[in-house]
């Protein structure tokens, strides 16, 4: 499923014409442009399996404002704190239900929200730029083909998880906190694959170490050294 996805860094750095902007920089100096994506396509999506308080309240409050702000649409899933997360009759981890969220989400929403973006309950909406020309921006500057890759992960800056993935061999690491995806059949199918992936066991499920190779055509925005 892998193979129809997308690695980007949205955040720490963006080439233009040749030349590196910081994302703000890049950001200003696009939008005074037409946008390809409207803002009404877009929605943001949150999921925890707790009851909404603490840190995350004040993640779904701030995501909920910028979504109101700049006219997406804003969902907060969650389930009882009594329930389990299972696939058939395997018992989860709850972190899983994110995934059955995502898959949930993509078949319940309204048909004229044409991208989702999937938000962890600690992660935060910085940019002060509508996800409309985010998405426009990345879209233009590297040729996305959405039909080919409708589902882009974040790669994860080197904590101490991503250092560990790097010290086992792989080049890059993704986190799954940020997730966007085109809605379409492939996306669909690129989901509940991964959700299915949870009945595997874990040694047949590992990525292989020389996944970038495999992967045709990926695009990867780093950070320089």
């Amino acid at each position: 499923m892998w193979f129809s996805c997308l690695s980007i860094h949205l955040l720490l750095f963006l080439f233009v014409a040749g030349r590196s902007l910081s994302g703000e920089d890049a950001l200003r100096a696009y939008s005074t442009q037409s946008t390809l994506i409207a803002a009404e396509d877009i929605a943001i999506l949150q999921f925890d399996s707790r009851v909404l308080s603490d840190y995350w309240n004040i993640s779904a409050r701030w995501n909920r404002y910028q979504s109101e702000k700049w006219k997406h649409s804003y969902y907060y899933l969650t389930q009882q704190s009594t329930t389990e997360c299972k696939n058939g009759r395997k018992t989860l981890g709850m972190p899983w239900c994110k995934v059955k969220a995502m898959i949930v989400a993509d078949k319940v929403l309204p048909r004229n929200i044409q991208f989702i973006l999937y938000l962890d309950s600690d992660a935060l909406i910085t940019t002060n730029y509508s996800m409309s020309i985010v998405l426009s921006f990345i879209t233009e500057q590297l040729s996305w083909n959405w039909d080919e890759k409708p589902v882009a992960f974040n790669q994860d800056g080197r904590g101490y998880a991503c250092k560990q993935a790097i010290r086992l061999g792989y080049p890059l690491c993704l986190n799954s906190g940020v997730i966007l995806w085109k809605r379409s059949q492939r996306a669909t199918d690129i989901l509940e694959s991964w959700w299915n992936s949870s009945l595997k066991p874990l040694n047949s499920t590992k990525y292989p170490m020389n996944w970038k190779k495999r992967v045709s055509n990926s695009i990867s925005l780093t950070h320089p050294s």
